[in-house]
């Protein structure tokens, strides 16, 4: 039943296009009784009596915090606040759906499926951790483009189980290999890359959740440093093209296990692609946090808010850079066609977001959603061990560089001060053990304090 008022909030060139969309249809589903653009949400104020309903139409980026405004205006008022998704060209194709969290966080990434598709009829592609929440959504996006053979490799068998069987009707497509691998283990690696030609390495496998990680330092060496290392030298040996290694803003001024680990392996791959008798490109992206992914803070709130439990923040002015799953995977194929020389590159995450007022807005869906009488509480829990208030995703003396992608910049290090990474990193592999913690950290903060 359509509600008595429909108010369309839309970007200037999606208004232009809905509109004229609507003309030419005769469904009242998408009649709309007046239109805001977002330049001007103050006027939404105006159409405050009665049964509304807000349709939210846009083809560009919109931040987080229109979103927010959008939100905090229709949920107190019961506001029905729903998505057009906007194919105008394909009116069988239109549909209205609730708001998500991810749609807050994608990005207008330009991603072309078509050229993609025929760059890569012809690669052998490894993705490690493929069954994870970022290598996943890689592999889905990987399938859908048909390279010549993917190999998803993953420790976990019950999440390799499960996506072996979500991506059933895609892999008669392509030749895709489900692997159970430890990346830890050099004998597997190297017999991995004797048996397949790759010509991509795409290495999402880590361990990422920093409270847990700051009890096991040798875990963290051992997979987030040690496995990379092995994959690199590896890669190169094979005459791999690219090796594409998925980092984190916590690389930068580290606190953290998980941070110095991750930062230590890009220092790495950078000494690598800096030498030039290596043929092989290799580089990191460095991410923000991605929305969905196990352990983070979303998920979390969700399963509070689900459970009527309070929704625990460390600090209330602690910010995270955040961006969604399915605009990372489509950015991250991008970099690989990128013509450009730098060892790090970082995508477009906008402005921060205070986890507080990401809370505020999970809980107003929430709350639109279910009908409760009780409004859910935050709590204070204060920043753990590891934790900074605020994340940042280059060093201060770094110097960006645009590239032909609006969403992906390359950062330019200043390394030269650097000690022998390369001698520091081999003495870390003659004492990889668990029992060797101590002279662990001592190594890696050597590595940092330069």
């Amino acid at each position: 039943m359509r509600p008595s008022a429909v108010v369309l909030v839309a970007d200037q060139k999606s208004k232009a296009s809905f509109l004229r969309f609507i003309e030419q249809q005769n469904n009242v589903e998408y009649q709309i009784d007046s239109v805001v653009v977002f330049s001007d949400l103050t006027s939404l104020t105006e159409n405050t009596d009665g049964d509304v309903s807000v349709y939210l139409c846009y083809q560009l980026f919109i931040p987080f915090y229109l979103f927010k405004q959008l939100i905090d205006f229709c949920v107190p008022l019961q506001r029905q606040l729903r998505i057009i998704d906007s194919d105008f060209s394909q009116p069988n194709k239109i549909r209205l759906r609730d708001l998500t969290v991810d749609d807050m966080f994608m990005r207008d990434t330009g991603f072309d499926s078509k050229t993609t598709s025929s760059k890569l009829v012809d690669q052998c592609i490894l993705v490690t951790g493929g069954a994870g929440s970022i290598g996943s959504q890689l592999c889905r996006t990987l399938c859908h483009n048909r390279p010549q053979k993917l190999i998803i490799a993953d420790q976990n068998e019950a999440a390799l189980w499960a996506l072996q069987q979500e991506l059933s009707s895609l892999v008669s497509k392509t030749d895709v290999v489900f692997l159970l691998l430890d990346i830890t283990n050099p004998d597997e690696l190297s017999y991995l890359f004797e048996q397949y030609s790759f010509t991509i390495v795409i290495h999402a496998a880590a361990y990422k959740q920093l409270p847990l990680l700051q009890n096991n330092l040798f875990a963290a060496n051992n997979t987030n440093l040690m496995a990379t290392v092995n994959l690199a030298n590896l890669a190169i040996k094979h005459s791999v093209a690219v090796f594409l290694n998925l980092s984190t803003d916590k690389a930068v001024l580290p606190t953290s296990h998980l941070g110095t680990t991750k930062r230590a392996a890009e220092l790495y791959l950078s000494h690598l692609n800096n030498q030039a008798h290596i043929q092989t490109r290799l580089y990191s992206v460095r991410l923000g946090n991605v929305i969905g992914t196990v352990g983070s803070v979303v998920p979390l709130f969700k399963d509070q808010l689900r459970n009527k439990l309070p929704l625990t923040i460390t600090h209330l002015e602690a910010a995270r850079y955040f961006i969604a799953n399915k605009s990372v995977s489509e950015l991250l194929l991008t970099t690989l066609w990128l013509d450009q020389e730098e060892s790090v590159l970082i995508f477009n995450m906008t402005e921060a977001v205070k986890i507080n007022d990401l809370a505020s807005v999970l809980t107003s869906l929430y709350l639109a959603q279910v009908a409760i009488t009780d409004t859910p509480k935050t709590e204070v829990i204060g920043l753990r061990a590891g934790e900074k208030l605020t994340e940042t995703l280059y060093y201060p003396e770094a110097k960006l560089t645009k590239t032909t992608n609006s969403n992906i910049f390359a950062v330019k290090e200043t390394i030269d001060q650097i000690p022998d990474i390369a001698g520091i990193v081999s003495t870390l592999a003659s004492i990889n053990k668990p029992s060797k913690t101590q002279e662990i950290e001592k190594l890696l903060q050597s590595v940092l304090a330069s």
